[in-house]
């Protein structure tokens, strides 16, 4: 995890990660320590930016949130 001016971010502990082989898309959830709110972020992936990038920044208390999400993102794929 880097943050936005290339700085490697030592506090995250990604504890799920998900790639829907077809198309090469992706599903992370980070859990931060004292991550202010619950963040999604979408950004482009892969060799030529040609997948969807989806990361779940969240705090223990939102993970229920990440999950329902993560279940979105899987039934988006198969569709």
């Amino acid at each position: 995890m880097f943050f936005v001016d290339g700085t490697k971010d030592r506090e995250a502990n990604p504890v799920f990660s998900a790639k829907h082989l077809p198309s090469g898309n992706l599903v992370r959830i980070v859990i931060f320590e004292s991550h202010p709110e619950y963040t999604e972020v979408h950004n482009r992936v892969g060799d030529n930016d040609d997948q969807d990038g989806l990361c779940l920044l969240i705090a223990l208390p939102d993970m229920q949130c990440a999950m329902d999400m993560t279940v979105a993102w899987a039934k988006q794929q198969a569709s």
